[in-house]
């Protein structure tokens, strides 16, 4: 029986063997790849099989406001800011300020719901072109260490009442 390659991982595959452009090659290496600063993990690079919503984030001559709007409009404050500003240190600059308090980190008050019999099932679609499945992974595992690393009490409640679930689905936007 012939093994099944999905079309979109055919025309990766075809375009990485037949390409005679090394750069369209790197191109989607980059893509599928985790993005790092310095050799240190920065954020999920996308699934193989997320190649139909390429177009919507990566086609045109700029990045789609999804990316950047959240530099000018959050971190930055700054509507006129352009996206050919770009630096590495924004991304420190964001961790550091934390801009709205928006980052998933408030594991107090995980805890305080998790405790009360609350629970969080996550699904992620591996073929989500917008947001890497890889980013609800670590939001789970960082959760996880957290409450593992915690008193006793927080691993107890983190462990036997099952309170957070991750599902991806492959093939799922």
């Amino acid at each position: 029986m012939p093994l099944y390659i999905p079309p979109s991982l055919r025309i990766l595959l075809l375009t990485l063997l037949t390409s005679r452009r090394t750069e369209q090659a790197q191109t989607v290496q980059n893509i599928h790849s985790n993005y790092t600063i310095n050799g240190q993990f920065t954020f999920p690079g996308l699934e193989i099989g997320s190649e139909s919503e390429w177009n919507v984030l990566l086609s045109g001559p700029e990045p789609a406001p999804l990316g950047f709007q959240y530099i000018q409009d959050m971190l930055l404050d700054d509507p006129q800011w352009s996206w050919q500003n770009y630096t590495d240190s924004l991304v420190s600059l964001a961790d550091d300020e934390n801009p709205r308090n928006i980052t998933a980190d408030d594991f107090a008050a995980m805890s305080q719901y998790f405790s009360n019999r609350g629970k969080v099932l996550m699904y992620h679609g591996m073929a989500d072109g917008l947001i890497p499945t890889g980013s609800s992974t670590y939001f789970y595992e960082s959760v996880a260490r957290e409450f593992a690393g915690h008193s006793s009490i927080f691993k107890t409640i983190f462990q036997t009442r099952r309170c957070l679930y991750e599902f991806t689905i492959a093939g799922f936007q």
